[in-house]
């Protein structure tokens, strides 16, 4: 492209919607959440060291830790702590 041909066309600016137009909706595919145990179970290493006593992996959690150390978990609009929701996957309320 010439100089002359840049310069006819005029500078190269984006489209702009009419004035009192929307944005088409986004079409995209609708997410589906997954479980509380699904999410719960991604924040799981269970290929960790081997106890000493049980001789079995240990369970670790990679999700998020409050001050205290403790693992956390967001369950119904509450912060739970980690070991509780374990709890509740394995027992039930």
């Amino acid at each position: 492209m010439t100089k002359n041909e840049i310069n006819k066309r005029g500078p190269a600016f984006p489209r702009l919607r009419p004035i009192g137009t929307k944005k088409p909706p986004k079409q995209s595919m609708p997410r589906t959440r997954a479980s509380w145990q699904e999410r719960f179970n991604r924040k799981v290493n269970k290929y960790g060291p081997i106890h000493q006593v049980l001789g079995t992996r240990c369970h670790l959690w990679t999700g998020s830790k409050g001050a205290s150390g403790h693992g956390q978990f967001k369950h119904e609009g509450k912060v739970q702590g980690a070991h509780r929701m374990a709890f509740l996957m394995a027992y039930g309320r």
